[in-house]
């Protein structure tokens, strides 16, 4: 095995898809979110993944087991990339109130990325907030 397939190979333990998002996860355990990750060398593929999963939780935030996943988000555990989402996902989803929670609100002037990161290969959407924090969507 080359070098860069054995790379990419240990790289796909720290990609959304081996952690606990989707059918057969233990839904009970929160600590080992794809938000927690370790998201060097993911993909825009990945990013895309995460991003979806955090703005499905929120737009579905009025049921319990959302709403018990977010009550116990640790913003503090995150990648910047995984808080500029949620902060993102909130503004664009005109949901600010969730900043008020306890383990939110510290991403209140929450910057933007340091550099764009493109989600997918054409960017299409283009709602203020993912171009004023550099997301590509």
């Amino acid at each position: 095995m080359s070098s860069v397939m054995a790379e990419k190979s240990s790289l796909a333990n720290t990609a959304p898809t081996s952690y606990n998002i989707g059918r057969g996860a233990d839904m009970r355990d929160f600590s080992r979110r794809a938000y927690y990750a370790d998201q060097t060398g993911w993909e825009k593929e990945d990013f895309l993944q995460l991003y979806g999963y955090i703005a499905k939780l929120f737009l579905y935030s009025d049921r319990q087991e959302n709403m018990d996943e977010i009550e116990q988000l640790d913003i503090e555990r995150m990648s910047q990339v995984a808080r500029v989402f949620i902060y993102v996902v909130l503004l664009h989803q005109e949901k600010q109130y969730f900043l008020k929670m306890d383990n939110l609100a510290g991403l209140k002037g929450t910057q933007p990325l340091p550099e764009l990161l493109y989600l997918v290969d054409k960017p299409r959407n283009v709602h203020e907030v993912l171009i004023k924090y550099n997301i590509g969507l």
